[in-house]
């Protein structure tokens, strides 16, 4: 029988295990794991973990940690100021990161942990294994889980799914219980903050409502504990040390350290040496004064996932909290007086997540397929974009999946060869408010006159959240080719006066027709998205093209009679475009473009001034 492991891949470090027999094991150590850090030494070798460590200590620059926070971004997404190595703009509107004389993308990083992860495994196994189950954050979007995806091919694993993460420690929770429970799982790990209701009934594990912050986790905490040893030292010692990357990295570390001892003890020594002779006496009190209002996050995404599910908290049988960072005491002291009950002591919260990754890898390898059921509900909506902005959801969030749906699109001018179709993902009403899953084209159709070729788009989101589409021709029965972009190149100026937009016509969906703007040259415009809730935000298009022009749409005439309405209930009429953040300007193709505010990755004044900075240059175009 083959055997399948499943992988934790985690922001700040990365484990794995395996069930034999029906009984679950780690495959790394057991706290610590294999710490999420990459490197390239002076002879240009990759190392990963302890070995990444030692050679970020001797060059703090040629190294990366805490990667999964950018891992399926674009550009226009968060800062990248929180990070000591340098961060640039790919193709693409892609994220890459410098280490040395090496470019590489956030999926290369990944993929060499997950190869790292996988041989320390087939070490602990004494043998290999044919397949395996990566976690992924509840809250993760789909491109960002079509990047962790990439990133298991790179490392050459046959990844059999992706598992959310709290359903993994659901799972582990479960697993030989034959429960009937409701419980409440609380994830708050290095990098990322995950919250799910789940029923277990025997094998069947059922997600009635989830949420999260990909943007809050350990790796914020420690930013504190950092940010008051630089404030003491430049107090005590006049050491300005924000631009002293040798002086973060061992600062940093301590950080880590002292955090986690004050979850254990009430007060913490940490030596300053050599930068000073004296030792800081940090108490948990302090700490926890500190980190409070990250805390309070926490419970505000915690009562807004209850409420919106309609969730009360006497429902829950358990509240299992996992993740290295719910370790901490206060973090369980207003969890448990938020929601009246104790926290489970059942739950590791370290190994929890790569064990209950290790029982749905024991289901799909056939060993004991029955192990696990799940039913997993998209954690963000995804739709296409409306003429107005607004954004027609084809999922809604809280739907159960897999789901499926079908477009339809038809051509609006004599030989026109392809149509684009734009996707996006998340919660806020614009399309321009939500991530950008893609600009798909699908090209290669046959010669025909306006509206004489029809494509049926099949829309397909898996159970690991995962986005499909297929293009066939109404007609001939033909599949389309499709090519999928992350952003428009840049824009070249007409030479001609601009064609007319014709008048609309409309996308058929599946609960009726909704009109969108046509013709060759039209296309919404192609903002900087702000986050929601840790969502990057992509600006809004639906379109057909034809010859690769893009016309600005403040120039663009307005098409005859546009009249939009969203389906669903009233609501209040929402801004015009023109009141939406207006787009950076382009980087020079073939050229990576270092990110504002990276050089000094931990000085709160210059990371505000480096943001009003990239404000005023997107807003006048500089």
């Amino acid at each position: 029988m083959p055997t399948a492991i499943g992988i934790d891949l985690g922001t700040s470090r990365s484990m794995a295990a395996v069930v034999e027999g029906g009984r679950p094991r780690l495959l790394t150590e057991p706290v610590r794991g294999v710490p999420s850090v990459v490197a390239i030494d002076d002879a240009g070798q990759t190392l990963v973990g302890e070995q990444a460590l030692a050679q970020e200590a001797l060059d703090p620059t040629s190294a990366v940690r805490a990667s999964k926070r950018l891992l399926g971004r674009s550009v226009h997404g968060p800062s990248a100021d929180l990070f000591t190595y340098e961060v640039l703009s790919g193709p693409d509107a892609s994220l890459l990161v410098r280490l040395k004389e090496k470019v590489l993308t956030l999926e290369e990083v990944s993929s060499s942990i997950l190869a790292h992860v996988s041989q320390v495994a087939a070490h602990a196994l004494g043998r290999s294994f044919e397949g395996v189950v990566v976690t992924v954050p509840a809250y993760f979007n789909e491109r960002q889980r079509q990047a962790v995806r990439s990133a298991g091919t790179l490392a050459g694993l046959d990844v059999l799914g992706l598992l959310n993460e709290p359903t993994a420690a659901a799972l582990a929770h479960g697993l030989g219980r034959n429960l009937e429970q409701r419980v409440l799982v609380f994830d708050l790990g290095g990098g990322t903050f995950d919250l799910s209701v789940i029923d277990i009934h025997g094998s069947v594990y059922e997600v009635v409502a989830t949420g999260g912050d990909t943007a809050l986790g350990g790796v914020d905490f420690d930013d504190r504990v950092l940010e008051h040893l630089l404030d003491h030292l430049k107090e005590k010692e006049g050491l300005d040390l924000e631009h002293d990357l040798d002086a973060l990295r061992a600062l940093r570390s301590l950080s880590e350290q002292a955090k986690i001892q004050l979850s254990e003890t009430e007060e913490a020594r940490i030596s300053l040496a050599p930068l000073a002779e004296h030792e800081l006496v940090l108490t948990r009190g302090e700490l926890e004064e500190m980190v409070e209002d990250l805390v309070e996050r926490t419970l505000e995404v915690t009562d807004h996932v209850l409420r919106e599910a309609g969730v009360d908290a006497s429902q829950f049988d358990e509240l299992l909290l996992v993740g290295g960072q719910s370790r901490m005491p206060r973090i369980r002291e207003r969890v448990k007086e938020m929601l009246g009950m104790p926290v489970s002591t059942r739950a590791d919260p370290d190994g929890a997540v790569a064990t209950g990754a290790a029982v749905l890898a024991w289901s799909l390898a056939g060993q004991q397929p029955d192990t696990a059921d799940l039913t997993e509900i998209l954690p963000l909506a995804v739709g296409v974009a409306l003429p107005d902005g607004r954004m027609h959801n084809l999922f809604p969030r809280g739907a159960t999946l897999p789901q499926e749906e079908q477009v339809t699109l038809t051509t609006h001018a004599d030989a026109q060869r392809s149509i684009r179709l734009s996707l996006y993902q998340g919660q806020g009403e614009h399309a321009l408010d939500n991530a950008l899953l893609g600009h798909f084209t699908f090209g290669g159709l046959r010669e025909a006159g306006a509206g004489g070729v029809c494509l049926d788009v099949s829309i397909r989101i898996d159970a690991s959240g995962l986005l499909t589409l297929q293009a066939t021709d109404k007609e001939t029965g033909e599949v389309a080719r499709c090519e999928i972009r992350m952003e428009d190149a840049a824009p070249e100026v007409p030479k001609e006066k601009p064609q007319e937009v014709p008048e609309e016509e409309p996308i058929e969906l599946a609960g009726g027709e909704v009109p969108v703007p046509t013709g060759p040259e039209y296309s919404a415009p192609e903002p900087r998205r702000p986050e929601v809730l840790d969502q990057e935000m992509e600006p809004p298009v639906a379109q057909s093209t034809l010859p690769p022009m893009d016309l600005d749409p403040e120039d663009a005439p307005d098409p005859p009679g546009l009249e939009v309405s969203l389906p669903g209930p009233d609501s209040d009429a929402p801004p015009g475009l023109e009141d939406l953040e207006p787009p950076p300007p382009p980087p020079v193709e073939g050229q990576h473009q270092v990110l504002p505010g990276n050089a000094q990755p931990y000085s709160m004044v210059q990371g505000f001034f480096d943001r009003i900075l990239q404000w005023l240059r997107t807003l006048f175009r500089v």
